[in-house]
């Protein structure tokens, strides 16, 4: 990894260097992408998930990418907004009477839209941060690649 991130930063200036800027755009974004991914998967974090308490998880996790072993890909999906949940009913007491039936049973799993709720990651703006970064990082060094190696080929 050191070798690659000295190598992509000597590109970068031998591409400043000779004016290529496409090659320097490909340098840069692997030499951003690589520190911002090595965050995303091995900075020691707190989970961070919304619990169905309304308080983050605070079960410790590797990295900002994935969440805890209860959320493992809760967090990732809830960085793009496709993570949702039930939303908690209101608490009842507890009454004889109130014995658990087949249909509601069955209704559970046919909650309608309003009823649910969007699962939320609270932590640092760093850790935000670097995970973005390195999105971008790695979709913008993907397409400079299939940029070079299009004219390389055409």
């Amino acid at each position: 990894m050191l070798i690659t991130e000295v190598l992509s930063l000597v590109i970068m200036g031998m591409a400043a260097t000779y004016q290529e800027w496409a090659t320097f755009g490909w340098a840069a974004c692997v030499a951003v992408a690589i520190p911002c991914w090595l965050i995303a998967w091995q900075k020691p974090t707190r989970c961070g998930v919304t619990t169905l308490k309304g308080h983050p998880c605070q079960n410790p996790t590797n990295g900002v990418l994935f969440g805890c072993s209860k959320h493992t890909w809760d967090k990732l999906l809830a960085r793009f907004g496709l993570k949702r949940r039930p939303a908690s009913p209101p608490r009842q007491q507890a009454t004889p009477e109130s014995r658990p039936s087949m249909a509601g049973a069955a209704a559970f799993h046919e909650l309608p839209e309003e009823s649910t709720v969007k699962v939320a990651v609270v932590e640092s703006r760093r850790d935000t941060v670097a995970f973005w970064l390195a999105l971008a990082a790695t979709v913008a060094g993907a397409i400079s690649a299939a940029k070079d190696v299009t004219e390389l080929l055409g």
